[in-house]
């Protein structure tokens, strides 16, 4: 094949000289290598030959006979002709006689006559068919890869061979029947299943070729026929496999009745942009042809075949049916730019699942059937989920005190020029209490605190508890209407605030304690610790958040939920007395009661950040190297500019530092890589923990290297905390496989009780936890879309609803950030529409 003028031309040589080379192989062992090395050799397509022969001889009367020919000028149909040709001549030389092949009445070239004059029809109705039926359906699928697709694909691939064997081949012939189908499309409804359940997509589109023999003259030609043809399953409104089986069907026998039209004319008449990163129109192909039981006979000798892998992939996935009388062999050929080997197997076990399925419950919905192997299961529910338990003691304030006892002269709380002991700290917060619990507070009662970050601040959160009461902050910088809104939700008890701050509350009828204003009252008295303990399933806090719902609800989280964070996380971190703490964030958002409790309940010291330094990162940096922080809590967004700030101020990170601790929004990988070219991976060290407000702060940990950022683009957010539960389950709540996108489901002790007074909301979110059925447990329903990876690693993909909408407030400009804070969820896209 050589460009001649400008075009490309088929030489045809008046003889053609085969070489035919022989191989001696050391051991059976260094065949298969040496087969896959024999069919890796390049073709030069302008010399011929363009095809090969090797015998390699294993030992006497043992030897493999390999035929190596590039598709561009055979087919598998062809091949089969190669190969009884071959038998036919090599029976006539033992027999002694000479070879005689019958002549064929015509060419290739005749056939590449014929196509061009189909093709040069002004009104081609093949052309219209394929258009109208593809022009609406060409969204690549999101197949379910274990590494991102490259932008120009290498080819790489790997094989994997199995059976289907003769039992379920029987069961698939006689389903089939009974749709008018066969086993093809028995497979390709169960691949198509499969294919669903892997990506949700409705409408299927599927590849596979078609030998294009249409005339008798052809069946004995040897030459490229064979053309692509697309069938198309529709998945849309929960068929069960039945009747997904008749629709594929009829699509077949659609797609045969015009599978003359060149794959090349089709992609060009759908309009589809062509790419260097992956096949137009189609993703997945299905190779199916029928084949005699024995392929090969040879006289005196026993032949048998051998599949043979040359490393390449010519679509993502390639599934290729060889079907016998009996049964059926099948090889899957996957690119292994996008999918490890054990992906293979994977998916041999699902559409051997969904073939039993259609074969023995076809009536059984898609969406349903059984598609995960029971040791797969095993590892979604439990192998990943190796849960734990933690028996915590009555409250998050009993533990604060027994430090403070011990530490009274140490400092707890520092905030610019003032600090606070621990000592001092717990008395304050005893006065406080005291006079709580003089205005009614006690078990249960809410009661909101209103205050800029400030020892006020912790003195007002630790005396509500040791009242008995639970917190419900609010954030100075909330615009009105979504603070009486807040309190008059949640019906509280009381507001602690100051004098700057008490008009933002004044809506609420609730008695008011100002911290600036009743100082002199709240030190006159006693302060003596409240004698009444609090049970572990006793009211803590309640944090309002909007998620995705638009309307602000109230989280109740427990004192169980909160000491029971860090007893499970204490072998990951060690926190003690010596960690210095910053209180970075707001305390309405629940990343504070991490920064807050994991300082206070280790005897450790908090460093409170004023909003202005926290908003400059030059100044948070030097606040950092000055307190000798060593636990450090932050959004990605907000590190992404200490990153800088530490590359302009300073050649290595504050040495204090053990810990930076990421949450509140997805973790960008690539972000990090100006911190990893300038620092080690190992001090401070960096992690990521993905956590809902829901689940008490923190769900899941995992360490990040600079080898992630390397080799890593997604979000990585590791494995559960010990005693949590994390499931990826379908919209129907079923575990799904390796790699595919799923809701996140959390179960364990971190869920909290409820959301304040939203009966039916709570209904839908906090669920009983169906794979331990009878035993109380609940899972809270994210909203959140992850995928497991092949080590076992989750990777948070985002939000399952990507827009949310923010409603309801008339705001000015330097308000926009503080409405954002309020609505916690991660937000891909924030559009503010103004109205004049």
């Amino acid at each position: 094949f050589r460009q001649i003028d400008g075009e490309l031309r088929q030489i045809i040589l008046p003889v053609l000289e085969v070489p035919f080379a022989n191989q001696d192989v050391e051991s059976a062992q260094s065949l298969d290598s040496l087969l896959s090395a024999e069919a890796a050799v390049p073709f030069d397509l302008t010399e011929s030959p363009l095809l090969r022969v090797t015998l390699f001889t294993i030992g006497p009367g043992d030897v493999v006979l390999a035929i190596v020919a590039h598709h561009i000028v055979v087919d598998g149909w062809s091949l089969a002709i190669l190969l009884q040709d071959l038998a036919d001549s090599y029976g006539s030389l033992m027999n002694g006689g000479d070879p005689v092949l019958s002549a064929l009445p015509v060419q290739y070239a005749d056939f590449t006559m014929w196509e061009r004059q189909l093709l040069a029809e002004v009104d081609n109705p093949g052309l219209e068919f394929w258009r109208n039926r593809l022009s609406r359906s060409t969204t690549p699928l999101d197949l379910p890869a274990d590494q991102s697709r490259p932008g120009t694909r290498s080819h790489r691939g790997h094989l994997l061979a199995f059976q289907i064997d003769s039992a379920l081949t029987a069961q698939l012939k006689a389903a089939s029947r009974a749709t008018g189908g066969s086993v093809f499309v028995a497979t390709l409804t169960a691949l198509a299943a499969v294919l669903h359940r892997y990506t949700a997509a409705t409408t299927i589109l599927i590849g596979g070729p078609v030998a294009n023999r249409p005339l008798p003259e052809l069946e004995h030609v040897v030459g490229f026929f064979a053309n692509t043809v697309v069938y198309r399953a529709d998945v849309s409104g929960e068929p069960t496999l039945r009747e997904l089986m008749s629709r594929v069907k009829d699509d077949a026998l659609s797609v045969y009745s015009h599978q003359d039209t060149p794959f090349d004319q089709v992609v060009r008449a759908v309009g589809v942009e062509r790419g260097a990163a992956r096949n137009p129109l189609f993703q997945v192909a299905v190779a199916h042809q029928r084949q005699p039981d024995v392929l090969f006979t040879l006289p005196a000798i026993d032949a048998t075949p051998i599949v043979v892998g040359n490393g390449t992939a010519k679509f993502d996935i390639l599934i290729d049916l060889q079907e016998r009388s009996a049964h059926v062999d099948c090889t899957i050929e996957m690119s292994s730019d996008l999918f490890s080997p054990g992906a293979a197997g994977r998916l041999r076990d699902h559409l051997l699942h969904a073939l039993t399925a259609i074969a023995t419950a076809p009536d059984t919905p898609v969406s349903l059937f059984p598609m995960l192997s029971q040791n797969e299961r095993d590892q979604a529910v439990t192998g990943w989920n190796p849960s734990s338990a933690f028996s915590v003691e009555s409250s998050v304030h009993a533990r604060f005190e027994r430090q403070a006892g011990e530490r009274r002269l140490d400092v707890a709380v520092i905030h610019g020029a003032t600090s606070c002991t621990y000592g001092d700290l717990d008395h304050r917060a005893n006065q406080l209490a005291e006079y709580l619990r003089g205005l009614g507070v006690g078990p249960e009662s809410l009661v909101a605190v209103c205050l800029a970050p400030s020892i006020d601040l912790v003195v007002a959160i630790l005396g509500v508890l040791k009242a008995g009461g639970a917190y419900l902050p609010l954030d100075p910088s909330y615009p009105e209407d979504r603070v009486a809104f807040t309190l008059a939700d949640a019906s509280v008890r009381a507001v602690i605030t100051d004098a700057a701050h008490s008009r933002l509350t004044a809506s609420s009828d609730a008695p008011h304690v100002l911290l600036d204003r009743d100082r002199v009252v709240l030190a006159a008295l006693a302060g003596q610790p409240a004698s009444a303990a609090l049970e572990p399933d006793q009211l803590c806090y309640v944090i309002y958040t909007s998620g995705s719902t638009g309307r602000p609800k109230g989280v109740e989280i427990t004192h169980g939920n909160v000491l029971r964070l860090f007893d499970a996380t204490d072998d990951w971190f060690s926190f003690d007395h010596k960690d210095v703490w910053s209180l970075f964030h707001s305390a309405a958002f629940d990343f504070s009661v991490w920064e807050l409790w994991g300082s206070l309940l280790y005897g450790g010291r908090l460093v409170i950040v004023d909003r202005n330094v926290a908003r400059s990162p030059r100044e948070f940096h030097a606040l950092i190297r000055k307190e000798g922080v060593t636990v450090l809590n932050q959004t990605p967004s907000a590190f992404k500019h200490l990153i800088e700030a530490d590359r302009l101020l300073a050649a290595t990170p504050p040495a204090s530092l053990r810990y930076v601790i990421f949450g509140g929004e997805a973790l960008d990988l690539q972000s990090l890589a100006p911190w990893f070219e300038r620092h080690a991976d190992s001090h401070p060290r960096l992690v990521n923990m993905y956590g809902i407000t829901e689940t008490t702060v923190h769900v899941t940990f995992r360490p990040i290297s600079a080898l992630d950022v390397r080799s890593r683009t997604g979000s990585v957010i590791g494995e559960p905390i010990p005693d949590l539960q994390v499931y990826l389950l379908d919209p129907h709540q079923q575990p799904v496989p390796i790699g595919v996108p799923a809701e996140i489901y959390v179960g364990g002790a971190g869920v909290a009780r409820n959301y304040l007074n939203r009966a039916e909301l709570s209904a839908q979110r906090f669920l009983p936890d169906p794979f331990r059925p009878g035993s109380g447990r609940r899972l809270y329903r994210s909203g959140d879309l992850a995928k497991r990876l092949p080590n076992g690693d989750i990777e948070y993909l985002g939000r399952i609803d990507h827009q949310v909408k923010i409603r309801g407030f008339r705001i000015e400009l330097g308000e926009i950030e503080s409405v954002l804070r309020s609505h916690d969820s991660i937000l891909d896209t924030v559009v503010i529409a103004a109205d004049g």
